[in-house]
């Protein structure tokens, strides 16, 4: 997971991408977003976009940004997730 951030403003207000990359198959999922998301956003945007078809990956590999710590400390709480952290 990472974000791409101060894009240009869309007609729905997003200026932010949250990315997820499935390292097995390489497979990209894009979130639209907004620069200030919240880790309760990130969860949920998680939740929408891959959970939903994919279930809950073994692991979540993702920079140390705030956002990513607590979404996956919710997401590894109620699961068996591993956290790794890109350096």
């Amino acid at each position: 997971m990472d974000f791409i951030t101060q894009l240009p403003k869309t007609k729905s207000g997003h200026d932010a991408i949250l990315v997820f990359v499935d390292k097995l198959t390489k497979m990209v999922k894009l979130a639209p977003t907004v620069t200030q998301c919240t880790s309760e956003t990130t969860a949920e945007l998680f939740v929408r976009h891959v959970f939903r078809y994919h279930g809950v990956p073994n692991v979540i590999v993702s920079d140390r940004d705030t956002r990513f710590m607590h979404a996956q400390g919710v997401l590894r709480d109620s699961n068996d997730a591993t956290r790794d952290f890109t350096s």
